[in-house]
Parts: structure tokens; C-alpha cells; sequence
């Protein structure tokens, strides 16, 4: 290789044919959620958070991860968990570690 050439450029894992995954590891093992189920679990976290339990809400908010959602339902679920995040752990000064 010349000198000149930028390391920092050089793709290794292509250089070695056992460090590939197959197609399958890479596929999620669940079956993809549809954005309407997530507007459904967002509505019912709104709910809960404005009767002050924050606690359920943020335990629905995790439970129900959008694995194979298009990126819609991706966003709808950040949406629900960020006034969770904040009305749970707002409420211990900020510090996420109780």
C-alpha cells in the first residue's frame, strides 16, 4: 500500500469474510408493530400521566418497544416516552439514579 494512503478510510470488517452476519442475526425476532398500536399505547400514556401515574405510564412506555415500526411509530414512541422520562424522574431533581 502506498504511504500516502488514509487509514482512516480503510473499511477492515470487508477484509475479513467471517466477521459478516448473516442476514438473519441482523432481522429483529419480533414481529414489526404498527404505528396505530403505538399512537393507542401513546394515548394511554397520556392518560395515565395526567392522572399522576407516572410510574405505570413510563413501565407502558418501555414495555412496548416498536421493533420493525417504520420510523412514524418510532417517533410516536419517543413521544410518549419523553413526558414520562420527565414527569418520573423530574420529580427526583433530575437524577435518573434516584
Amino acid at each position: 500500500m502506498a504511504a500516502t494512503q488514509n487509514w482512516r478510510l480503510l473499511d477492515v470488517d470487508a477484509l475479513d469474510p467471517e466477521l459478516a452476519y448473516p442476514e438473519e442475526y441482523l432481522k429483529p425476532q419480533y414481529e414489526p408493530v404498527s404505528t396505530s398500536t403505538i399512537q393507542q399505547l401513546n394515548s394511554q400514556c397520556r392518560g395515565l400521566l395526567q392522572k399522576g401515574d407516572n410510574s405505570e405510564a413510563l413501565k407502558i412506555a418501555l414495555e412496548n418497544a416498536p421493533y420493525g415500526g417504520d420510523e412514524a411509530g418510532k417517533v410516536c414512541n419517543t413521544h410518549s416516552h419523553l413526558p414520562c422520562d420527565f414527569s418520573t424522574f423530574g420529580n427526583q431533581g433530575g437524577d435518573a439514579n434516584g
